[in-house]
């Protein structure tokens, strides 16, 4: 395989939120276009592409604060018929390289961030192209907390969480907590590794710009724990 990953512009990160998101999830997990137009055009919502020559197999979008020293992941995408060849694996490790360095199938969707329960319906701005990510500290990824999970599901949540540390990421001690429903949060450093303490307050700088009213739901959304 002879593979990049491309940051995509506003426009293609709009059509495949519209192509593939919109089309295999129920509408409580998935944003109205509206918001992601606003995301884009404020500049902290971006997205990644795998390319197999010019050839599109998976793409990540991701949440960032409006410096975009990081990222949470929202929506991890293998198209159906590339699965099995490592291109999940290889999508991490040229990710990764290219931050630090700055050089119609079912899908496979590895991680939805909570942030969806409370963004808001608003009007469409107008969309720009290339997006600058100068992501400096690394990449948050949200895990569905083990609460009321059937062995099925629990032994695909450990598949998920040794792939991702396989691609350098370690548990945090943050626990969001989004009506009542708790998830677990990973860090993929990037430009160096951030210790725990550190960790808080840059996903907060995340949640504060895509949640509504976040400064008053603070202590119900986020909690910390050893």
């Amino acid at each position: 395989m002879d593979c990049e990953v491309r940051v995509l512009d506003s426009k293609t990160i709009f059509f495949l939120y519209r192509r593939y998101v919109e089309r295999f999830f129920e509408d409580e997990e998935v944003l109205p276009r509206s918001a992601i137009s606003n995301l884009l055009a404020r500049r902290i919502y971006s997205g990644y592409g795998m390319y197999d020559g010019d050839t599109l197999v998976c793409f990540g979008l991701f949440f960032t604060n409006p410096g975009c020293s990081v990222m949470l992941l929202d929506y991890f995408v293998t198209l159906k018929k590339y699965r099995g060849y490592g291109y999940a694996t290889d999508f991490w490790k040229l990710l990764i390289k290219l931050l630090i360095c700055g050089t119609g199938p079912e899908l496979k969707v590895t991680s939805i961030s909570a942030a969806h329960i409370y963004f808001p319906r608003i009007n469409p701005p107008k969309l720009e192209g290339l997006l600058p990510l100068p992501v400096t500290d690394g990449i948050f990824v949200e895990m569905a907390g083990v609460g009321g999970m059937n062995k099925r599901q629990l032994r695909k949540r450990a598949e998920d969480l040794a792939f991702y540390r396989e691609a350098g990421a370690y548990m945090s001690d943050i626990i969001p907590c989004f009506e009542g429903k708790e998830y677990n949060v990973l860090f993929i450093p990037v430009g160096k590794r951030p210790g725990r303490a550190e960790l808080s307050p840059l996903l907060y700088s995340v949640y504060k710009n895509i949640l509504p009213s976040f400064e008053e739901r603070k202590k119900e959304i986020l909690r910390l724990t050893e």
